[in-house]
This record gives C-alpha cells, sequence and structure tokens, in this order.
C-alpha cells in the first residue's frame, strides 16, 4: 500500500486536518542511511512533518526542515515537495541509545534539546520565506506545533510517530490539527480533549488505517477529504546539479581540486550517490567557472 498525504475540513469548515501515512518511505530512508531504529524515528518524524507543511504549496514551491539540537544525531534535515517527494538525512544514522522507560524510542536524547528547528518555505518566488524556533522538547512534533504557533501564527495540534525495530519500520505518520479564525469555542474544547488520543499516532494508523482513524477521532465532526496525494521517497539530485554547485566554488577552488587532489568525488547526503569527477572533467567545469 502506498504512502498518502490526505486533506481533509471537518466541523464545518472551522478545523483543517492533515493525515499522513508514512511508513513506505520512511522505511526506504532507514535502509538507504543504514538507520538505527531511534534515526529512523527521527528522520521519519522529520520527514513526515514536511511533507504535510509541503502540502499547502504550489507546484513548484518546498519546505525544508531542520533539527538541530546538539544530540548525538547532529543535524536532520527533510526536504518536501507538493507532489509528494520527499527527501532526508541525519548526521549520524548509526547512533543508537536505550529506549526511554516507557518503552518508546529516546529520539530527544538523540536529538537534543539545544537548538532550533528552522523551516524555510520556499514558493518559487525571489526569496524563500525561513521561519526558526528553540526547540521545545527534541520530539520533533512538539517543536512543529511551537513553529506553526510562533512563526505562522497557527495553532496546531501537531502528533508525529515512527515504530521501529532493528528490523524495519512497522508504521510511521503524523497528523496537524488545526482550528481556522472563528472556530466556536465547544469545537476548540473538543479539539483539546482528542489530543490526548492522537499521541501514538504510528500505533492508530497501523491498526486503524487512515480512513479509521479519521472516522472514529472526528466521528462527532464530520470530516470530508478535500485532496490527497502519493508521497514517495525521492532524491532529485544529478551529474548536471551537482557540475552547477561546482562551478560556483570558483576557478581557484576547482584548480585546488585538480593540483591536490587529482580529481573531486561529490557524495550526496540525501540518497548516498556519488559523483567522480577526474582532472580532464574539472578543467571543463573550470573554464565554464571563469567564463561567468
Amino acid at each position: 500500500m502506498s504512502d498518502k498525504i490526505y486533506r481533509y475540513m471537518a466541523a464545518d469548515g472551522n478545523v483543517r486536518v492533515i493525515l499522513a501515512e508514512t511508513t513506505a518511505a520512511v522505511e526506504e530512508a532507514r535502509r538507504l542511511h543504514g538507520a538505527s531504529p531511534v534515526a529512523a524515528a527521527a528522520m521519519g518524524r522529520t520527514l513526515t512533518a514536511a511533507l504535510m507543511l509541503a502540502t499547502e504549496l504550489k507546484a513548484n514551491g518546498s519546505i525544508t526542515a531542520t533539527v538541530s539540537g546538539g544530540g548525538p544525531i547532529g543535524r536532520v534535515c527533510a526536504v518536501a515537495r507538493p507532489d509528494g517527494a520527499v527527501k532526508v538525512y541525519c548526521g549520524d544514522p548509526l547512533v543508537d541509545l536505550p529506549v526511554r522507560a516507557d518503552g518508546k524510542l529516546d529520539v530527544s536524547g538523540a536529538v537534543g534539546r539545544q537548538g532550533r528547528l528552522t523551516v524555510v518555505r520556499d514558493l518559487g518566488m525571489r526569496e524563500p520565506f525561513t521561519g526558526q524556533v528553540n526547540l521545545v522538547s527534541g520530539e520533533i512534533g512538539e517543536d512543529f506545533a511551537m513553529y506553526l504557533a510562533a512563526s505562522e501564527q497557527q495553532p496546531s495540534l501537531v502528533a508525529l510517530g515512527v515504530l521501529a525495530t532493528r528490523e524495519g519500520v512497522v508504521s510511521a505518520g503524523g497528523i496537524i490539527v488545526q482550528p481556522l479564525p472563528g472556530c466556536p469555542e465547544e469545537t476548540l474544547s473538543r479539539l483539546e480533549q482528542l489530543a490526548p488520543s492522537l499521541g501514538d499516532i504510528s500505533r492508530r494508523l497501523k491498526e486503524e488505517g487512515a480512513d479509521g482513524l479519521m472516522r472514529k477521532a472526528f466521528a462527532d465532526m464530520a470530516p470530508i477529504l478535500s485532496g490527497e496525494v502519493e508521497a514517495k521517497l525521492r532524491c532529485d539530485c544529478s551529474r548536471e546539479r551537482v557540475e552547477r554547485a561546482l562551478i560556483s566554488l570558483g576557478p581557484g577552488e576547482l584548480e585546488a581540486m585538480m593540483t591536490e587532489d587529482g580529481g573531486a568525488e561529490v557524495c550526496c547526503h540525501f540518497c548516498n550517490g556519488k559523483y567522480m569527477f577526474d582532472c580532464r572533467e574539472l578543467g571543463e567545469l573550470k573554464q565554464s567557472a571563469a567564463g561567468k
């Protein structure tokens, strides 16, 4: 079954819900990076949140979400597009920590709590919009909720989850619930009551599926599906893009690669793809850089 991002309107148009099933994408990221369960969880929560935020953008936009908390996992970065494409990496995918006392993966211990969540919204215009917030907990879901409240003035319930073992990702997904301006007090109270039941979102998605979860959790709000998009882990790196990046370094840096290193190897953090350039190829790129 393919991953999907669903958009709903509920409570007579007073509540917006974005629901994501991302098990396949997170499992592919785990496999690609050889990640431990806790690293898979950190990458999975981040890519899921980025995918949900990206559904609001136009076709040529993107969301880049970076979590830097000072923990042993290093930086976690995900880039998502409104067509459902997403890519992700972390500094140390092999980092491994004991589970918490409650049996859950220690994501905040891996991520750290002394840092920031940075979200870059590229709308395809001249300058992207960048928002930053200090991390609340390093659990990532709470941190995205803080970002939406502080940077976008949109109070939101955000739940993210990855159920992972050493054998693989069993279930992954997330939900964003947003009361819209003018939302009645009784609906806001209902959302507050609903919040605890969405905490274990990955397990609920595994047991109930997206449709079942919406029917049970939002039964009294008459949710209406307004759109859906298939999600997939996909890197957009290419040799041509790497060549442009090398040209941007300038003739001097390219000359140093030729004389000191005898060539260059460029590795994509997101997919581990490697691009090799010998001295002849670097010389051609140097000419292009000099002619800019």
